[in-house]
Formats: C-alpha cells, structure tokens, sequence
C-alpha cells in the first residue's frame, strides 16, 4: 500500500516554513537545497524504479528552484539513473544565494 500524499501547501505557507527553518533552527540556504533534492530523488526512486525507467529528464533553470533540481539530478545519478539535466537558462543565477557548486553539477550529470 502506498502511502498517503500529504497536503500541498501554497507559496506563503512554504516561506513560512523556509523563514522558521533558516531562522531559529538555523539551516542554511544549501542544507534546504540539499534536503529539497534528496526528497525528490527519492520520490523519483520510489515511483519509477532505475530498472524499468533509466533516463529521467531533470529540467532545472535559475535560482533556488533549479538548484533543486541540479541537487535531485545529482542523487539520481548516485542511484543508477543515466538522467540528462537541462538548464535552459544560461549565465548567473537568478538568485546570488544559490551554490557556485551547482552548475557544475549537472556537467557531470548529463547522459
């Protein structure tokens, strides 16, 4: 049996939860980006095996979001995914808060 999908929240309840997770608990920006793309690898994981689904497509643009999904990428790839990422914007970061790191991450993702 699968487990039940939780409640999806809007923007203002996700920067509530943001503010409160980099504020007193003190996560950092790349510690939510890296949680953010771990859950959905996981996610990915649970619902496509890498046996029957080798190649998932990870579109990833600018900003935090998109950091997200180079992070999601990332893991894919440890968990045998042959996943092609896609920045379909070029150049810097919407956002100057996400990781120099990033980019170069999906260097090394691509199929």
């Amino acid at each position: 049996m699968k487990p039940a999908v939780p409640a999806r929240r809007g923007q203002d309840e996700a920067a509530a939860v943001d503010e409160e997770l980099m504020g007193p608990l003190g996560f950092s920006v790349d510690q939510l980006m890296e949680l953010a793309g771990l859950s959905v690898a996981s996610a990915v994981l649970a619902e496509y095996p890498p046996g029957a689904h080798r190649a998932p497509l990870v579109l990833a643009g600018p900003g935090n979001n998109g950091g997200d999904g180079l992070v999601a990428a990332r893991h894919l790839h440890h968990f045998g995914y042959t996943g092609v990422t896609v920045r379909p914007k070029s150049g810097p970061a919407a956002d100057p808060q996400l990781p120099a790191h990033g980019p170069a991450v999906s260097d090394r993702v691509h199929a």
